[in-house]
């Protein structure tokens, strides 16, 4: 039987006091593989946790700090361990920042573009616009890349993004919809269904929320309490 989705806020609360424990082990073992798989499922457990109370209509805002400050604290575990070998590539870097603005805090770490490619890369561009500049360059870059590896799908949610940094006030409501629209097709889309839960394919879909959406269009100064991917906190 499927978990409800306040099963599921528990399952998630309770997975990410397991990876504290794997992290544990990784520092004092100095397994740098080990600590940036940790650090990757943390953050995935913790933003899981987070999209499933927005969705249950629940002030996901504490939730979604503890995502920020984990991260920032497991990041610091990874640096320890790796050093050199360090590499903000083999963790969800780009997708911090997101979070990030929505709850108004900094963002974490710096992230080097040459780690990244395709979506990742794209993140990394619209979390750079969240907080400073846009960059053309490495955006065509990533959407080229995205057009090759991603689906029809997953390119036409980018250039959403983008059109929304850009857009007239007037024409923002329109795009918000258009973006509800485009992430209930994640459920049967198969590079939403191939990537993280957070991401809203399969059945994951019902009870997640696009946070790239909801930021962006944050950055944009959109509010509309009645939009389920819209930032109302």
């Amino acid at each position: 039987m499927a978990l409800k989705p306040s099963e599921m806020v528990s399952f998630f609360g309770e997975q990410t006091k397991r990876t504290r424990l794997g992290m544990a082990a990784a520092q004092s073992s100095g397994n740098y593989q080990l600590a940036a798989m940790n650090c990757r499922q943390a953050f995935k457990c913790r933003l899981m946790k987070s999209l499933i109370e927005w969705r249950m209509g629940i002030d996901p805002s504490d939730s979604l700090s503890e995502v920020v400050e984990g991260f920032v604290e497991d990041w610091a575990i990874v640096l320890a361990v790796g050093a050199d070998d360090a590499d903000s590539g083999d963790v969800p870097a780009e997708r911090v920042a997101f979070v990030a603005y929505l709850v108004g805090k900094p963002r974490s770490i710096d992230v080097l573009s040459a780690n990244f490619e395709c979506d990742r890369l794209l993140d990394l561009v619209l979390g750079n616009w969240l907080f400073s500049s846009w960059d053309c360059e490495l955006w065509e870059k990533g959407m080229k890349q995205l057009r090759q590896a991603g689906s029809d799908l997953a390119v036409r949610t980018y250039e959403l993004y983008k059109a929304i940094t850009n857009a007239a006030a007037s024409d923002l409501p329109a795009l918000s919809q258009e973006g509800e629209s485009l992430f209930a097709k994640r459920k049967a889309d198969g590079f939403f269904r191939g990537g993280d839960q957070t991401e809203g394919g399969g059945d994951d879909n019902n009870i997640t929320i696009d946070y790239r959406l909801a930021a962006i269009l944050k950055r944009s100064g959109f509010v509309d309490e009645e939009r389920v991917h819209v930032w109302k906190w």
